[in-house]
């Protein structure tokens, strides 16, 4: 009998069990959604790091010899090492490749994709498989590959990727890889002696455990203060990918968290509704002698039933948002490059796919169990409504002149405080989040218009050979009439940065303020990016630093903060010079057309910066709108739900009115006054909410970018009309119920 029960009760209800279905659906798929995406992002990389021998420390200088590397191979707890040569090389068809020599690649090495294995006596040329994608590069074609002094025409043998560049950027101006443009391959030491007639190696790639100091300390002291080291963590691959990662822990902390908290909610207030509806009911079975806890289990199936089915359609939603984010055509696939693109669940994923469906079905347990309380005569009779006495807004003089579906409202609303206050949770949480998506789009578009019109006011950007020197560096920025600047690595708090120092005088390369205004540089100080000042060191603070391999204490005072894309300080070139810092001029900023040449090594266009930059914000707005839609669906179930739960509760009230001659029209109105009542209060709480939500993520964002919050006109548009339509969609279906209100049926009901 009772098996029979669950289907014809589950048919009464469809409209609520469709809702709560919907919910764990929506709450289940979002949440592991997000999840699993972090998650595989960071699972994919272990597993592609131990593959290929990804080593933790990367030691830079212009030559190393053998003793030098057995120096490194005696260091305590180093596991292995081996040199390496990278230098940049050009084509002829004017793209850019990474030249790699490993000395030994018994334990680092690349990832083989097609045609031959890298070996130390391989020939011919490794290549990219992503850049022989995308310039139809076959195996055994030949390409010619100008380096720094010597010219490669060999064959392309196999195609390869590499852990090394997991995010291949040509330098941090550049955003997203580009492998039409640049890329990477590798030769063998047997190809490189070919061409120089001996190997040289300018870095030494070591794998070891020790602490970043313990390794610096240990470096410096054995290779001397001309060395560079950078640590696993600052390599841009793993600090970029990591970005992604605790970006995407922060997504899933605050947003698919408040998508199962309001499943859990909606589930609670839907079941205690449809308990008190189906009183009666449980008396009847009390009366025939079935059990308390028969009939509470019972009951408790219809939570288990949906949790379950609700969790596994749930978790197909999630695996097809992660993969549509995780594949290899994917948004994700822009940015990084894995060899192969699994899916992976968090552990506590697993959790939730079998404690949610519990749950839910304790959760109607404990709700009818405590509506079962009494004996069976007492089950039989409907629910006493509690006394409501009169609230103090009843007595005020504003609610004896206001309307009648002004009162009626305000009755209802202070009735009924569970439904009304998850109502206002459904548009707020809706209106959060819409708010917060559109403040992030508008948000990143004002960083690009402040980065390349404040910024940027050059057209091409020419990065010079390493071995040139200052003097001829100079002579080349008078040529092109360009802006120059010059990178150096230091060491502030035991943490390595970046500092810049420019030319600025052309005003083609420039930085802007906390508030987005163009800074004029001044002599005589430093500017520091808002990271650094968020460390301590504010305007007219000073300042004390190292530059990196030196025990030399530079000291300067803090006369501006900036807006960067790294965490780094700026300062002029006369400011540098007059601390008597030794640099090497990097990066000019022309107007002027260029060539590459021994002088220059590549060029890289504003046009390509802002075509990566483009491709970015499309990948960004097909996850916007995903969410829109998402809290859109949620809003429209939740207030669905809960509409359709108040109709059945004010059903009574509503045949009054109609039996005492008011019309369908005029009973309508009254619903979406008290709707639109609803909406106004989610919506003046859930903008500044959204608000914070986005500043919330700016912060964790801003380990790669610093941006300030901006919300234009689409924002605010959006985020109030969304959750307006969605609402008054929702109470025309539920008003189209009263025209078949069956006013008899209603009103015979007994009181108790």
């Amino acid at each position: 009998m009772l098996k029979r029960k669950i289907i014809r009760t589950l048919l009464n209800y469809k409209a609520q069990m469709i809702s709560m279905l919907l919910m764990i659906i929506l709450g289940v798929g979002i949440f592991l959604g997000c999840n699993i995406e972090w998650y595989s992002i960071k699972t994919n990389r272990t597993n592609y790091y131990e593959d290929t021998g990804y080593p933790e420390y990367r030691i830079y200088k212009d030559s190393f010899s053998l003793d030098e590397l057995q120096y490194v191979k005696d260091f305590s707890d180093v596991k292995y090492a081996t040199r390496a040569l990278t230098v940049l090389g050009s084509l002829n068809n004017n793209t850019y490749l990474m030249l790699n020599v490993l000395e030994d690649c018994q334990n680092i090495k690349p990832f083989y994709i097609d045609g031959e294995v890298y070996s130390n006596e391989a020939d011919g040329i490794y290549l990219s498989d992503l850049y022989a994608k995308e310039n139809n590069i076959k195996l055994n074609d030949y390409l010619d590959i100008e380096a720094e002094g010597f010219k490669i025409h060999e064959p392309v043998k196999g195609l390869i990727k590499s852990s090394e560049y997991l995010i291949c950027l040509k330098d941090s101006s550049q955003l997203l890889p580009n492998y039409k443009e640049y890329a990477y391959c590798y030769l063998s030491p047997k190809m490189i002696t070919k061409y120089l007639g001996q190997a040289f190696y300018n870095t030494i790639y070591a794998s070891s455990k020790l602490s970043t100091s313990d390794f610096e300390a240990e470096a410096l002291n054995a290779l001397g203060a001309s060395i560079t080291i950078l640590s696993y963590q600052d390599e841009t691959g793993y600090s970029g990918s990591n970005g992604e990662i605790e970006e995407g822990k922060t997504m899933a902390l605050l947003i698919p968290t408040a998508f199962i908290l309001i499943a859990v909610l909606t589930m609670v207030t839907t079941m205690a509704r449809i308990s008190t509806n189906e009183r009666i009911q449980m008396g009847v079975l009390k009366s025939l002698g079935f059990k308390r806890k028969k009939i509470a289990r019972h009951y408790s199936l219809y939570g288990l039933i949906i949790g379950i089915i609700g969790t596994l359609i749930g978790c197909v939603l999630a695996y097809g948002i992660a993969y549509y984010i995780i594949n290899p055509k994917g948004p994700m696939s822009t940015y990084l490059d894995f060899p192969s693109w699994h899916l992976y669940m968090p552990w506590y994923g697993v959790l939730i796919v079998i404690l949610l469906p519990i749950t839910l079905g304790l959760i109607s347990y404990l709700i009818v169990n405590s509506e079962l309380k009494g004996t069976a005569c007492e089950t039989l009779k409907p629910k006493r409504e509690k006394a409501v006495k009169a609230s103090y807004i009843e007595k005020t003089k504003f609610f004896s002149k206001a309307s009648f579906q002004t009162k009626w409202n305000i009755r209802d609303m202070l009735r009924h405080k569970a439904r009304t206050i998850m109502s206002i949770i459904g548009v707020l949480f809706s209106t959060v989040l819409i708010f917060a998506c559109m403040g992030m789009r508008d948000t990143v578009i004002d960083f690009k218009n402040t980065l390349y019109n404040e910024n940027y006011n050059f057209e091409n950007k020419l990065t010079l050979n390493s071995q040139i020197s200052n003097t001829k560096a100079l002579d080349l920025a008078s040529k092109y009439e360009a802006d120059y600047e010059a990178n150096v690595a230091i060491k502030l708090n035991n943490k390595t940065v970046v500092l810049s120092i420019i030319n600025n005088s052309r005003n083609l390369l420039g930085i802007v303020d906390e508030k987005e205004n163009r800074l004029e540089l001044k002599d005589g100080g430093v500017y520091v990016c808002r990271r650094i000042k968020d460390d301590g060191y504010k305007i007219n603070k000073e300042i004390d630093f190292n530059l990196y391999g030196s025990k030399e204490i530079i000291s300067s005072k803090v006369i501006g903060v900036c807006l960067s894309m790294t965490e780094g300080i700026y300062m002029t070139e006369n400011t540098a010079n007059e601390l008597g810092i030794s640099y090497k001029i990097q990066t000019l900023y022309t107007n002027l057309n260029a060539m590459v040449d021994s002088n220059v090594s590549s060029i890289t266009t504003k046009t390509e910066l802002l075509s990566a930059f483009n491709t970015m914000m499309e990948m960004m707005d097909s996850m916007i709108w995903i969410l829109i839609l998402a809290s859109a669906i949620l809003a429209v179930v939740v207030l669905y739900n809960l509409a359709s739960l108040g109709y059945i509760e004010k059903i009574r009230e509503m045949s009054t009115l109609k039996v005492i001659g008011f019309t369908n029209k005029k009973i309508a109105k009254i619903l979406v006054v008290g709707t639109i009542w609803i909406t106004v209060m989610g919506l003046i709480i859930g903008l500044p909410l959204g608000a914070y939500l986005l500043d919330i993520l700016l912060r964790a964002l801003a380990g790669e970018n610093e941006m300030n919050m901006a919300f234009g006109y689409l924002s605010y548009i959006v985020g109030i009309v969304v959750p307006f339509l969605v609402s008054l969609v929702t109470i025309y279906l539920i008003s189209k119920k009263t025209k078949k209100l069956d006013m008899v049926s209603a009103l015979k009901e007994r009181e108790a």
